[in-house]
């Protein structure tokens, strides 16, 4: 946001974080490096400026080094969750060279075995299409009804979800302005404020 600022995009920070979580909840986010970017210096310039935008990603990836870290409710779900023996995993539009460095760095990696977090490597195809979901299924070995999408993005977690005919939940925590849907698909069958209250979810499930 700094980088985008000082060199004139938008001049008010909050109208910024505004529509970068516009973009975000529309696109999914899962490509911050470069639809999210690219949306926002179309918007302002009427083009893709390439040296501001090297400059945005670059920008971006050294904060998201040193900030990446999980909500304090997290790790203990995720122990509560193996604990109790449900089988948990990870689907992404990233690249798999990009999302395990990530989870390290998140100190999440224990949870998680290589098959268990399905990326973009796995199909080629964006969530969005829903054949992640229906290979992630698979390979899981389970059926729909007994699964559960946990997410914050209506579109590239709750949509392709729902449309897999399984339990949606959205997590509203991270959001700082009102969810927005853009259509009946994206209605998540449950809202929770924090990651830790869809285990009472799961519990209600069985």
């Amino acid at each position: 946001i700094r980088v985008l600022l000082d060199d004139g995009l938008i001049t008010s920070e909050r109208e910024l974080k505004k529509r970068i979580i516009e973009i975000y909840d529309q696109n999914g986010g899962e490509d911050v490096y470069g639809s999210l970017l690219e949306d926002l210096l179309k918007e302002n310039l009427g083009y893709v400026d390439p040296k501001l935008l090297a400059k945005s990603k670059i920008a971006y990836q050294k904060t998201e080094e040193l900030h990446v870290e999980p909500f304090p409710d997290v790790i203990p779900t995720l122990e509560d969750l193996q604990q109790k023996e449900y089988r948990i995993g990870i689907i992404t539009d990233s690249p798999a060279n990009k999302v395990w460095p990530r989870l390290v760095r998140m100190g999440v990696d224990p949870y998680f075995k290589s098959d268990d977090v399905i990326t973009f490597d796995n199909t080629r195809k964006k969530k969005e299409t829903i054949v992640p979901y229906r290979y992630a299924l698979h390979k899981f070995g389970l059926r729909s009804e007994e699964s559960a999408m946990v997410g914050d993005s209506p579109t590239s977690d709750i949509e392709p979800g729902n449309k897999s005919k399984m339990v949606t939940i959205l997590v509203k925590r991270a959001q700082v302005y009102p969810v927005r849907y853009y259509s009946v698909d994206q209605k998540p069958d449950y809202e929770v404020r924090e990651v830790r209250d869809i285990l009472s979810i799961f519990d209600k499930h069985g």
